[in-house]
């Protein structure tokens, strides 16, 4: 019997990473022709690509017609193309993310085998990332920047520590480089890992820190001069002007990490401890100095995302994918050589996915919410005249009117500490809210604008007039705006 238990607690255990990755296809594959967004700035990845189709650039003087994101814009160059090919719409988005994430799930079971882990340690590996899925905001597969950027990073990392030439560092550096091109967060990730490698193997190191340091110049300056400055304005100096949401200085570690998966971090630790233990193999204190820099620079990076004002669940993507990662390797090194402590640990580790457990269902909309999605666009199609839509501009388009500039995107600029801009933006709104320059406006939110929407606006339908009617809210990310109210001009 006690022979016999720890297989079965096993397979157990395999069981359960099993069923993390086959939920998240078909969370994936059930929502990636949702024709609505998913998440309420999905809508505004959207309009990035349609403003790159439309020849228009994407970062100029914030306007109440198109303002950017504060991301770096490599994820919409890629989608770009494909959705020339494919057709308008979030498939294109979303199938970008989906196949980084499972590029990244590839990258992880290769990570794990070439550690000398089992092909079931890899698969257990995988389960523990894709049991993060709801931690993450069940942002995977979205039509957004963080799993693109998580593929880039992780593969540049991978490459790296496997390379024994300067060319394969180099390219590793190239990845990195196109790594903060997609998301910003790279940069403070990839720190540690670099300098373990300047310290560790001089010549792998400059080799990757000049490719990626060449990346980051040339693409910052590029974008700057093709942008006038702009660029610079989005990405560097808005994210620095937000505030500091002190509440995770530490609650990233309480709430986040020890309170959500205390077992993987354990694990993670563990796998650390017994790489560097094992001193009869070469090398064995730069595999796990290595992987130590990698869990130090990936939780730097989420933590520091976490500490921006605004930062929701899905900057916790890269602390959660080195946890679950170094986790496989403890447990698959574990497994190979302590049968007495296989038990244990495969004990707490089934108990950790239990814990996160989740209905994959609840995250693939309803037929009701694509109907009503349908009903919002054809209202707007028949009305004479233009629409503002500030939440969800790409509805406006879908019923073949102009988009207007996500209400995120104008948060961003409002929010920075000059407020010169802001001053700016604020006058053109108001200026055609004065002019009744829209002939409907379909609100979220009654508080947009609420002194001047009111002097010159009135509400003159609800969609959604039940207080319980909780339709074609998007299911992931918070806050959950959804359509709701249609203004238009008053006598």
């Amino acid at each position: 019997m006690r022979q016999k238990l720890p297989a079965w607690i096993y397979r157990l255990l395999l069981f359960l990473a099993a069923f993390f990755l086959l939920a998240l296809l078909v969370v994936a594959v059930g929502r990636i022709s949702y024709p609505y967004e998913l998440e309420w700035m999905e809508g505004g990845s959207l309009q990035h690509v349609q403003q790159l189709l439309s020849g228009d650039p994407l970062y100029a003087e914030p306007s109440i017609d198109f303002i950017p994101f504060i991301y770096t814009p490599f994820y919409y160059l890629l989608v770009a193309p494909i959705a020339f090919l494919l057709g308008d719409g979030f498939f294109p988005l979303r199938l970008v993310s989906l196949l980084a994430t499972l590029g990244t799930f590839v990258l992880v079971y290769r990570a794990i085998r070439a550690e000398g882990g089992t092909a079931a340690g890899g698969l257990i590996g995988c389960g523990f990332y894709a049991a993060m899925f709801e931690l993450s905001g069940a942002w995977f597969d979205l039509g957004r920047v963080d799993s693109l950027m998580i593929f880039l990073l992780l593969a540049g990392c991978l490459l790296l520590k496997h390379s024994s030439r300067q060319r394969g560092a180099t390219l590793a550096g190239l990845l990195l480089g196109l790594g903060f091109f997609t998301k910003q967060t790279v940069l403070v990730a990839v720190l540690p890992v670099i300098g373990w490698e300047l310290i560790t193997r001089r010549r792998q190191g400059i080799a990757c820190l000049l490719a990626f340091t060449a990346v980051l110049v040339a693409t910052t300056v590029a974008c700057y001069v093709l942008t006038g400055g702009w660029y610079k304005y989005y990405v560097f100096d808005l994210p620095r002007q937000h505030g500091l949401a002190s509440e995770f200085v530490v609650g990233f570690w309480l709430a986040d990490l020890l309170m959500l998966v205390p077992v993987l971090l354990l694990l993670s630790g563990w796998g650390l401890l017994r790489m560097w233990r094992e001193k009869e193999q070469s090398g064995q204190r730069y595999r796990s100095g290595f992987y130590l820099a990698m869990l130090v620079g990936w939780l730097g990076a989420s933590w520091f995302s976490r500490l921006h004002n605004g930062g929701y669940a899905n900057v916790l993507m890269p602390a959660y994918l080195a946890v679950s990662l170094l986790a496989g390797l403890g447990l698959s090194m574990t497994r190979q050589r302590e049968r007495t402590w296989t038990t244990v640990v495969s004990v707490a580790a089934c108990v950790q996915l239990a814990f996160l457990l989740y209905n994959p269902l609840a995250h693939i909309p309803s037929a009701e919410d694509q109907a009503a999605g349908d009903r919002i666009v054809e209202r707007l199609r028949q009305l004479d005249g233009e629409v503002l839509v500030p939440y969800h501009g790409y509805l406006a388009r879908m019923a073949g009117k102009e988009s207007a500039a996500h209400h995120m995107a104008m948060s961003d600029v409002q929010r920075a500490s000059d407020q010169l801009h802001w001053k700016k933006l604020q006058a053109q709104y108001e200026q055609a809210l004065a002019e009744r320059r829209y002939a409907a406006i379909l609100m979220s939110v009654p508080e947009w604008f609420p002194k001047e929407l009111a002097e010159t606006y009135q509400q003159t339908f609800d969609f959604f007039p039940g207080r319980k009617d909780e339709t074609f809210r998007p299911l992931e990310g918070a806050p959950h705006y959804r359509p709701r109210w249609i203004y238009q001009p008053g006598k």
